[in-house]
């Protein structure tokens, strides 16, 4: 890995002096709703979210590497650089952005470097029922214009092949949530895990139904 990858430096100070927690990672199975969910919560606390992927391909971009297939940013970054490396530049930038909220990480790995380094990590699991789940993953990139129906399938298939990496997430969440229904309880638990976050409450686990 690069050497400013590997010397992160300290946590923000500055950052971790009203919170009790100094990131809140957010987790899911594709379509789950985490990046709407993140998006809230950034709101929320008034901080810069982070998709990981994005993170990635800004490594990637700035050593010369071109992704055809944005979905290809993960299996194209463990080639060039190692899983290792994946954690510890997701870590950086999100350190250098100062984004307390950061989605979408795929290996449980990512999540143990976070807390191998001294953050002190909010761990918050969005799941909903499959069939819902599998319907907004297609309408929401077939929507946008990201890809064709059957594109989508495929889209799927290669982001849940990281599932076992999210069951460990699920086991290891300190707040979990079913996001099977209204957006305004999404919207409603963003508000009540900003509470968490701003008032040190210690995290109680909401397991999912």
């Amino acid at each position: 890995p690069s050497s400013s990858w590997a010397d992160l430096g300290s946590v923000q100070e500055e950052m971790m002096l009203n919170v009790h927690y100094s990131r809140v990672i957010v987790v899911g199975h594709s379509g789950s709703g985490k990046s709407t969910f993140a998006s809230f919560l950034g709101r929320e606390l008034e901080t810069t979210v982070l998709n990981s992927g994005d993170a990635l391909r800004e490594i990637l971009a700035a050593r010369g590497v071109i992704i055809d297939n944005r979905l290809d940013t993960g299996v194209v970054f463990l080639r060039e650089f190692g899983e290792d490396s994946a954690g510890q530049a997701v870590l950086c930038c999100a350190r250098q952005k100062g984004a307390m909220v950061v989605e979408g990480l795929r290996l449980f790995s990512m999540y143990e470097c976070f807390v191998g380094a001294g953050e002190r990590v909010l761990l918050v699991f969005i799941t909903l029922r499959e069939d819902i789940r599998q319907r907004r993953f297609r309408e929401r990139i077939v929507e946008d214009g990201e890809m064709a129906e059957g594109a989508a399938e495929n889209a799927m298939i290669l982001k849940d092949a990281y599932s076992a990496d999210v069951e460990r997430f699920r086991e290891a969440a300190d707040l979990s949530f079913d996001n099977s229904g209204p957006m305004s309880e999404l919207r409603q638990f963003a508000a009540e895990v900003s509470r968490v976050v701003r008032q040190g409450r210690p995290a109680v686990r909401r397991r999912c139904s």
